[in-house]
């Protein structure tokens, strides 16, 4: 077997699909979203399944005409509970760990899996301020067509500058 025809083997059969290459050029900057944004509506939200969950437990214990005594309500609140923190947890380790990382040409959302986001395919970048951002001082940046940067501490200077590494990577990419 030729050495070309065996470096053709070993890079298209044997090594199996290719891993996604790593980021070149330096990163610009590193944004993480706020933590209390994303974990106080997650803990509202099962607290409420949680007394919904609680109240269907006793209506069918009460239906089957089995006694409710203390150590049985403690022990289906007990449970709910371990399942509201198993819950948060995975959502904290989930949505908690991911960074927006911007470079010169394009934005990488890292997380469980990594999306790119090349600068030349944006239409536009705005911001919003729904209920939740104003009460813990947030915004999400909303980066056209369809990227959404959410629970990102309240600074005008976030924005602008973002807004400006965009128009900076378009405007050269029009005169080059």
């Amino acid at each position: 077997m030729s050495d070309h025809m065996a470096d053709w083997f070993l890079s298209k059969v044997w090594a199996g699909p290719s891993l996604p290459s790593p980021p070149q050029g330096p990163v610009q900057y590193v944004l993480r979203p706020r933590l209390s944004r994303l974990v106080v509506p997650r803990l509202f939200l099962s607290v409420i399944l949680g007394l919904f969950l609680l109240g269907g437990v006793w209506l069918n214990l009460a239906l089957l005409d089995i006694s409710i005594t203390f150590s049985v309500l403690a022990a289906v609140i007990v449970g709910i509970i371990l399942l509201m923190l198993l819950d948060l947890f995975l959502f904290v380790r989930r949505d908690g760990s991911v960074r927006y990382e911007f470079y010169l040409d394009r934005l990488d959302i890292v997380g469980k899996n990594r999306q790119e986001v090349p600068f030349g395919s944006v239409d536009g970048v705005s911001f919003r301020k729904g209920f939740l951002d104003r009460m813990f001082r947030t915004i999400t940046i909303v980066v056209e067509p369809d990227t959404h940067i959410v629970a990102v501490a309240d600074s005008n200077q976030v924005f602008v500058y973002i807004q400006q590494l965009i128009g900076y990577y378009q405007s050269n990419l029009m005169r080059g």
